[in-house]
């Protein structure tokens, strides 16, 4: 099920990352999730965006929302 995800961080009111993805939404909860609490710094963008890497430190929370299927 396609998802809209926002990332946020210390300091940001708005969220510092925002796209809609339509990959599965349970499969990218659980690799954020993995990433954040193995690793010091996440990539989140893909190839060919505007990619933001932030220190997992530093994140406050993410927001992903499912989105329904038109």
């Amino acid at each position: 099920m396609p998802y809209l995800m926002k990332v946020y961080v210390v300091g940001r009111d708005k969220p510092v990352y925002e796209s809609e993805r339509p990959d599965d939404v349970k499969k990218a909860v659980r690799a954020i999730d993995e990433s954040l609490s193995k690793n010091q710094f996440v990539s989140f963008g893909m190839m060919g965006e505007e990619e933001v890497i932030v220190g997992s430190r530093n994140v406050t929370h993410i927001e992903i929302t499912a989105l329904q299927k038109e």
